[in-house]
């Protein structure tokens, strides 16, 4: 249910115009249909005004329940015109898209210039322009600001407080110090009309960006990862997937668990329990309900004709299985 305070999306505020733009057909019909009890109602407040006018008295009016039901579908429409109108205007709008700040390293250790950045993911299977938006600290004492830059459907980005050079996979603010403040910032990501789109604390403890040495025991070597990245169906190869299977005698829980590819395109994985023995295969753009019917939902290619590696992440983002080739 919609608060009367919170953002409301782009398709809800067309959906409230629409709908105060009927109430507004019903106020403006009914003043016509009760015109009658209209004209009576101005004759009781300027009693003059009946002399100035060639009608000897007022207009009869109608009488009964379908009088009472004209004004109250009158007074209806009055009020569904002025308050969705007005909720329309005056509530800010909200871009309805699900791209996330996933983490935020703050205290990487050692070199904390070096080590510092903020990773956001496109959860949806579209594109997302973030041209004008905008990722700010905790004072928005450092703002970066998108130029022109474009989120490819379950992909992922690294923007990074260093110097560097822009990549689809990549950013850099380019400053010369770090910017984060240790244990205490808040990462603010804004859409292109500065409406609030997430915010994450700093991450108390640091995720690994490379595999560990050790890994939770209950799930060493229990899920194996293959990649079919030739597909057969065209440039865009929407049959391509990625197969994994449980080698483990209990059943797993992938909830928040991640699959990526080197460029960054990330399936975020649903509540699903893998059973013990049971293979499950994520797609590229097909829907296979035989095999958990799993989907990046992508336009394009995921998966590399030349070479690449697909990286199985739990949820606590630490790497569980992967799988390269050339």
């Amino acid at each position: 249910m919609l608060s009367l305070t919170s953002p409301i999306c782009d398709g809800t505020r067309l959906i409230l115009g629409i709908l105060a733009t009927l109430g507004g057909i019903v106020f403006a019909s009914m003043t016509g249909v009760l015109k009658n009890d209209i004209k009576n109602l101005y004759f009781r407040l300027f009693p003059n005004a009946k002399n100035k006018t060639e009608v000897a008295g007022p207009a009869p009016s109608s009488h009964g329940p379908s009088r009472f039901f004209s004004w109250f579908l009158l007074i209806a429409g009055f009020c569904a015109t002025v308050f969705l109108g007005s909720y329309v205007a005056a509530v800010p709008s909200k871009t309805c898209v699900k791209i996330i700040i996933s983490e935020l390293v703050c205290d990487p250790g050692g070199d904390n210039l070096n080590g510092e950045y903020v990773d956001l993911q496109n959860l949806s299977g579209k594109r997302i322009h973030l041209s004008g938006w905008s990722l700010c600290d905790y004072r928005s004492l450092h703002c970066y600001e998108f130029d022109d830059y474009t989120m490819e459907p379950h992909s992922s980005v690294k923007l990074w407080t260093k110097t560097g050079t822009n990549t689809m996979t990549d950013l850099y603010f380019g400053e010369p110090r770090p910017i984060w403040d240790n244990g205490k910032d808040t990462a603010y990501l804004y859409d292109i009309k500065d409406q609030l789109i997430y915010q994450l604390p700093c991450s108390e403890t640091v995720v690994p960006t490379v595999a560990p040495t050790a890994k939770t025991p209950e799930y060493d070597h229990l899920i194996s990862v293959i990649v079919i990245y030739d597909g057969k169906k065209g440039e865009q190869e929407p049959d391509e997937y990625v197969e994994i299977e449980n080698e483990g005698d209990h059943a797993i829980q992938l909830k928040d668990w991640t699959l990526s590819d080197n460029s960054g395109h990330t399936f975020l994985f649903p509540e699903y329990l893998l059973a013990p023995e049971e293979i499950c295969r994520i797609y590229t753009n097909e829907y296979h309900p035989e095999s958990c019917g799993f989907n990046y939902e992508s336009s394009q290619a995921i998966w590399g004709n030349k070479g690449d590696c697909a990286t199985l992440r739990d949820a606590d983002g630490i790497i569980r299985e992967q799988y390269c080739y050339n």
